[in-house]
């Protein structure tokens, strides 16, 4: 806790559960305005401009609300699995494709856990591109096996 840039999170972490406190169900809305305006009156000490929530899924939450939390999770569960999935049926390159998609999703999701990683347009392309590319190959797949 001695590195500014941890302690800093804790201390944003705690203005964002008390935040959720009131906004849990229906969240802020989308984007870092609806948060950059509301976190002052929740933050702690010196802490009162942040940009996000340092983390994806408080983020996530914070935006959109329980219902749509949930919906994140689900996402990202069908996500990994339908590209894990996707290379079980496939040629050796398209399963790797497949598998390489898997990983890429799921390194972002723990990166999540002490990022927001949604924050930076690159990454967020970077995460969307290698979602559909495993989304893409599973989908084919499927319909060939039905």
């Amino acid at each position: 806790l001695s590195d500014s840039s941890s302690s800093d999170r804790i201390i944003i972490w705690q203005g964002c559960l008390d935040m959720l406190k009131d906004w849990w169900v229906s969240g802020l809305g989308l984007g870092p305005g609806a948060f950059s305006t509301v976190y002052p009156f929740y933050s702690y000490g010196i802490s009162s401009v942040a940009p996000h929530s340092h983390m994806q899924f408080m983020e996530m939450l914070i935006e959109l609300g329980i219902f749509g939390f949930i919906s994140y999770i689900w996402f990202m569960f069908e996500l990994i699995k339908r590209s894990c999935m996707g290379s079980k049926h496939a040629d050796k390159s398209k399963a790797n494709i497949s598998i390489a998609c898997a990983a890429a999703v799921t390194g972002l999701v723990f990166v999540g856990l002490f990022e927001y990683c949604w924050f930076y347009p690159r990454v967020m392309l970077a995460f969307f591109v290698a979602g559909a590319m495993g989304a893409q190959d599973n989908e084919k797949q499927n319909l060939e096996i039905k």
